[in-house]
C-alpha cells in the first residue's frame, strides 16, 4: 500500500482538494503500450488502478469525471500516496508531493 504523506495525513488541515484540471491528466495505466490518463481511462482501468493502489471504494463500477476526482481526493485526504505509471506532464509541486511514479533508468554513455 502507498505510504502516507505529511500534507495528506488523515485530518490534516494542510491538505486541500485537488481540482479536476490537476487530476484528470495524471497517467494511471497503459493501453497498448501508451499511457492513459485518469480522464480517458475506462471504468475497468480506473477500478484496477484503485485496487493496485489499495484505495477502497464501493458502489458501481461506472466512473464519471466527478466520481474519479472524488475518490482520488478521498484517498489523498486519508494519507495515501497513489502510484502513477509515469511522471505526469503537468508536474506541479503538489502533484510531486502527493503521488509517486517510477524514476527513469540512469543514462549511460
Amino acid at each position: 500500500m502507498p505510504e502516507p504523506t505529511d500534507a495528506a495525513k488523515s485530518g490534516s488541515p494542510a491538505f486541500r482538494r485537488l481540482e479536476a484540471l490537476v487530476l484528470l491528466p495524471l497517467p494511471i495505466c497503459l493501453r497498448n503500450g501508451v499511457a492513459v490518463d485518469v480522464e480517458h481511462a475506462s471504468d475497468v482501468e480506473f477500478s484496477a488502478w484503485l485496487h493496485w493502489n489499495g484505495i477502497p471504494f464501493t458502489g458501481s463500477s461506472e466512473w464519471t469525471f466527478d466520481s474519479k476526482c472524488a475518490v482520488i481526493n478521498y484517498a489523498l485526504r486519508h494519507g495515501l500516496k497513489p502510484r502513477l505509471i509515469a511522471r505526469p506532464g503537468n508536474c506541479f509541486g503538489i502533484v510531486s508531493e502527493l503521488f509517486v511514479w517510477p524514476e527513469p533508468p540512469p543514462q549511460t554513455g
